[in-house]
């Protein structure tokens, strides 16, 4: 009978590597994503039916519904953690870092003559990175709109505020 872990044993080493690379660099962050979009969604959809209720009940709706449903704090909201700008320069950031740390670990990988390991993670990283910054330039152009929008209101909030 032939047995395959004798004949060839770096094999089964081959597909524990890859296997392991596969689960890390794969099936938990595309996990972590749908979990983090549930949560954000059924948030949203708590928010949006306890909103239609206060309007059936006849209930006036303070201009600052979400903000406090949110749970962000005044100083947050100053800030502008929940602006689209932030939230693309958040993208772009992780962009960046995820590329430096894809090329850094491939390059060394190669330069040492490494396992296929740490080129993969490199490699992986990397078109990460690269997705985000994509992302970034893709979003940016397209919701340049919104994000004027956005910067006019709160612009309007800071000079009512001095106003006051």
């Amino acid at each position: 009978m032939y047995n395959l872990l004798s004949a060839n044993p770096s094999f089964f080493q081959l597909n524990q590597d890859l296997i392991i690379v596969v689960c890390v660099c794969v099936i938990l962050p595309v996990s972590v994503v749908a979990l983090i979009v549930w949560s954000a969604r059924n948030n949203t959809n708590r928010k949006a039916e306890i909103m239609t209720k206060a309007i059936e009940a006849g209930v006036s709706i303070p201009e600052d519904f979400w903000d406090r449903m949110g749970g962000k704090s005044e100083k947050a909201g100053k800030l502008g953690e929940g602006t689209i700008k932030a939230k693309l320069l958040r993208s772009l950031r992780s962009g960046v870092i995820l590329s430096g740390i894809g090329i850094i670990l491939t390059v060394t990988s190669i330069a040492t003559f490494s396992n296929d390991f740490f080129t993969l993670s490199g490699l992986i990283l990397l078109v990460v990175g690269i997705g985000n910054i994509v992302y970034y330039i893709v979003a940016s152009k397209s919701l340049a709109d919104r994000i004027q929008a956005e910067e006019e209101v709160e612009i309007a909030k800071i000079l009512k505020k001095k106003d006051n």
